[in-house]
Parts: C-alpha cells; structure tokens; sequence
C-alpha cells in the first residue's frame, strides 16, 4: 500500500517532514544541520491538538503525540518511509537523529523483514535502539512517560508477543540488542505487580524458536542484569525507587 495523496492529512504531514530532512542535508554548516533535526524532533514529539485529533479519526481521550499516527503511516507506505530513510542515512550522527528514526520508522523496520533492505537490518536496528534507549531514559530522568507509546509497541508486539515472530527474523545482534533496550525500562513502564510474570516470560537473546528456545524463565538473567546496569544511569529518586522496587519483585 502506497497512499500518499496530498489529500491524505498524514501524507500532508510526511511531506513536510521529507520537506524539512531534504533541507537539512542541503545545508551548509552542521549548526543548520542540527537546527532543523531538532525542529523535526519536536514537531513529531509534539502532542495533537483536539481538531487534529478529529481529523484523523483519533479517539483516544488522552494526549497522543504525531509519532504515534505517522509510525503506522510509514508502516503502510513503502515508499514514503523509504524516501525518510535515505535522508536519515544522510544525516547519521546528529543530535536528534537517532530519536526521530526510532519515533518514525520503528513499525516499518521491524515488522517488514525486508524493508530497508536485508543486508542493511542490522545497522538499522541499532540505530533505532541507540534512538529508543535515548528516548526512554530521557522518560525515567523527567518522570514522564511521553514515549511509552513507542516501548509499549517494543514489548508487546516484538519481544513479549505470543510468538515472538518480528523477534526471531532479527539478526542475532541486533535481537539481543532489541532485547537490552527493553529489558532496560521494564521496571519504569510496566505496570507495578507484573514483574514476576515478565521475568518467565522474557526471551533470552541467544535462542529463537526453531533453536529450542522461548522456555519460561530462559531470559531471566539477562533481564536482571540489563535492570541493574540500567540503575547505575537513573539520576532521579523517583526513578530510582521505581527500579529497586521491581528489583525487589524480581528477588521475590
């Protein structure tokens, strides 16, 4: 499916964000350069307005940020979310640029096997984890959770989904690197109470399915472990508390 009629309010929305990264790599200095990765940044990480929301058929009653509609835009349109990586790939390593790409492209990635092609995924996907891991730390250090939308998508419908397919068709790296990120801020975004059931269910990063893996309890380790690097980065005391608190669920 490729519709992406200028009619199309999300379409509208994908040009002028194509519009601005095209103007980004034209740029003559780096300063210019990040200036306008910054402004992309927080056009998409803005939350929409309630005539925006109608517009789009949204219903949700709570606040809902652009990237939440645009990832499954992309997702659904090969061609814009093609013409978006090429300029990310133009403008690795600037500030902003590897949130942007994992805010964007996250679906498309890592529900399409073949999309931005094969030999590329690994690199891909650790960019969009280098992305990801910025955002959700980010979430633990202002107290907010503005980015749950996009672990929420990481968790339950890659690593913690029933079979766990998307998960499997990674490349190994980039699986376990799938994995250290959400392992990571489990204890910040899910729900209190559930530590336990995610301990047995959590996959270790070394076996897939067709491997014999995927038994209860296999990935136990390496998610306590990945909880208790992470602590040392939380600088905030109630971030702090909400990890020794599911650390204490896990001891349980």
């Amino acid at each position: 499916m490729d519709d992406s009629r200028p009619e199309d309010p999300l379409g509208v929305l994908s040009q002028e964000i194509l519009r601005k990264l095209r103007l980004a790599t034209e740029a003559e200095t780096k300063e210019d350069r990040e200036i306008i990765c910054e402004e992309v940044f927080c056009d998409i990480s803005g939350q929409l307005e309630q005539a925006a929301k109608e517009r789009l058929h949204i219903h949700h009653p709570g606040p809902v940020c652009f990237f939440e509609v645009l990832a499954p835009y992309y997702y659904q349109n090969n061609i814009p979310a093609d013409t978006l990586l090429y300029f990310c790939k133009r403008l690795w390593g600037l500030p902003y640029l590897a949130p942007t790409f994992a805010l964007l492209l996250h679906r498309w990635l890592l529900l399409r096997r073949e999309a931005g092609g094969i030999e590329q995924r690994q690199k891909h996907v650790n960019v969009l984890m280098y992305g990801s891991r910025q955002l959700f730390l980010g979430d633990v250090q202002s107290g907010i959770k503005k980015f749950g939308a996009l672990f929420h998508f990481l968790s339950q419908e890659v690593v913690l989904s029933p079979n766990r397919q998307h998960l499997d068709e990674l490349p190994a790296q980039a699986r376990e690197n799938v994995l250290s990120v959400v392992a990571a801020y489990i204890p910040y975004y899910h729900p209190p109470g559930e530590a336990k059931q995610v301990l047995e269910e959590f996959p270790s990063p070394y076996h897939t399915l067709a491997e014999g893996g995927h038994t209860p309890g296999e990935g136990a380790d390496f998610l306590v472990g990945e909880v208790t690097d992470t602590i040392s980065r939380v600088r905030t005391e109630q971030g702090l508390l909400t990890y020794l608190q599911v650390m204490q669920e896990f001891r349980a």
